[in-house]
């Protein structure tokens, strides 16, 4: 299994402005936006289990209206594979602004400005470890918020761990995995395993007070999806 590809981050005069712009407008939820008919999205991987390993290609439609729509997408949101054979994946966030297929400009948000269709670079992780990687060719769909992996990848951010025991300590919780069953397929070293291991038991002794669901889900039947009960 591959960690990641190779992306270079790009930083101009341009990102800053649009990342100005986008602070000016609320942010929407994406999936609630793709459940009202707002928007347009497909999903596609890059060929790789964690990191910068999914492409999100958005765009507005005319129930969006006109102006600027800003979309965020919470850690812990789980998309479904199309293919039985491939694993689902959990976003950890927005990396960027896809400017071709190997450069993006950086970006926490997506930001449309009209009905073209724009790609975003997500972070996101396998969550089913027996199954493949995704690759170039795979699709997915948006599913459900899982509260346990959202505040597990919060954590893993807030402590900077790599890419690999950020993945890691998803498979911990998905897969129950060893560190033994881990390394025949996976390359993790021990630190990398104890820091997933320290993260995955942390969030579960306080994941209740930590991963509460975005107020703007709450009520969302697109979130509740065997994900866990939504806090009150």
């Amino acid at each position: 299994m591959t960690v990641k590809s190779k992306l270079f981050l790009v930083v101009t005069g341009v990102a800053l402005s649009l990342l100005s712009s986008a602070r000016s407008h609320a942010a929407e939820i994406l999936v609630n936006a793709i459940n009202s008919g707002k928007v347009r999205a497909t999903f596609r991987g890059r060929g790789s289990s964690s990191g910068d390993s999914m492409i999100v290609t958005v765009a507005k439609t005319n129930r969006a209206g006109r102006g600027p729509l800003v979309l965020s997408v919470p850690a812990g949101t789980r998309l479904n594979s199309a293919s039985a054979s491939v694993q689902n994946m959990v976003i950890a966030g927005v990396r960027g602004r896809m400017i071709d297929s190997h450069r993006f400009q950086p970006a926490t948000e997506i930001e449309l400005a009209s009905t073209a269709p724009v790609s975003f670079l997500l972070e996101a992780y396998c969550a089913e470890f027996e199954k493949d990687n995704p690759s170039s060719s795979s699709g997915f769909s948006a599913g459900g918020w899982d509260k346990t992996l959202a505040a597990v990848l919060k954590e893993a951010k807030r402590r900077g761990l790599s890419p690999a025991a950020t993945q890691a300590a998803v498979w911990i919780v998905t897969d129950d995995i060893s560190l033994d069953a881990l390394q025949e397929k996976f390359s993790v070293s021990q630190a990398e395993w104890n820091q997933a291991r320290a993260v995955v038991e942390r969030t579960r002794k306080g994941a209740s007070s930590r991963a509460m669901i975005p107020a703007s889900l709450k009520g969302d039947a697109g979130f509740s999806g065997g994900c866990g009960d939504l806090p009150g």
